[in-house]
């Protein structure tokens, strides 16, 4: 599991977009609005990425995805993901694979999204699992006043299936792993939910603080054809969702005492 720590220095609000499920080289890749979002992304301030796997098809024979149908060579698709994720390169804070790109893995033993990373110049931000984010800012403008926002995340390509319960079940479950996490993030399934729900947990100090925990499957850049028609899987949202966070200091009610949390608000484009 890949651990990695930014200092965010010293803003009250910021901003995550998860990026998965290109699948480059399908022939219903919407690449369209994959560059809207790019220029998003590159547009706005204090805004960071998560390139959460599966940004390669790699139809391969004896697969899922349909290889007569595939419109390019595994080398163009990790081509095409360089030229696409350039212009954002610098405010990519992780780089995960997803079941597609494990494909390759385990008939070479070569991870392909390890290579785009490489070329991205975000090698030490590759990881072929699941990380641990820690996102550190301040409030009140003091930078004594630190704070963390800690992210949980994998691609999730096992112990899930397309039924919206069933996604949320496999998102709340990774609580289990780390229970006091602010941010919970999955892919795979192309369907966009999100939840929160709140725990308690102790302190540095050995006080009882609130957590509020934010659960997100992201949507896939996918058009509605292939593998999913032919399946009778549900028709998907495209349309991407940036995850809004914001530093607020307010009194906890129910533990009767001033306390400073993250309020995370998921927003579409």
């Amino acid at each position: 599991m890949l651990i990695k720590k930014y200092d965010l220095g010293n803003i009250q609000t910021f901003k995550i977009v998860v990026l998965g499920d290109f699948h480059l080289g399908d022939e219903n890749s919407d690449i369209v609005l994959i560059k809207q979002t790019i220029d998003y992304i590159k547009k706005t301030p204090n805004c960071y990425v998560i390139i959460n796997g599966d940004m390669l098809n790699i139809a391969i024979p004896g697969s899922k995805s349909d290889s007569v149908a595939e419109t390019m060579t595994i080398e163009q698709e990790q081509d095409l993901a360089i030229e696409l994720l350039y212009p954002i390169k610098d405010k990519i804070i992780v780089i995960t694979n997803g079941n597609h790109e494990d494909r390759i893995y385990r008939l070479t033993g070569i991870n392909p999204l390890r290579y785009v990373a490489k070329a991205l110049g975000c090698l030490d931000k590759y990881t072929p699992g699941a990380y641990v984010l820690n996102l550190k800012t301040c409030h009140n403008s003091n930078p004594k006043h630190s704070i963390a926002y800690k992210v949980f995340g994998m691609h999730g390509a096992y112990g899930s299936s397309r039924k919206i319960g069933s996604i949320a079940n496999a998102l709340q479950d990774m609580s289990i792993v780390i229970p006091n996490a602010n941010l919970y993030i999955r892919s795979h399934t192309h369907n966009q939910v999100s939840f929160s729900d709140d725990c308690l947990a102790f302190n540095d100090r050995g006080n009882l603080t609130r957590v509020r925990r934010t659960y997100y499957n992201a949507n896939a850049f996918l058009k509605y054809g292939g593998y999913a028609e032919s399946k009778g899987y549900r028709i998907t949202d495209l349309l991407p969702s940036v995850i809004n966070v914001r530093v607020e200091r307010e009194v906890d009610k129910e533990l009767v005492k001033d306390a400073v949390f993250f309020k995370t608000d998921i927003i579409k484009i």
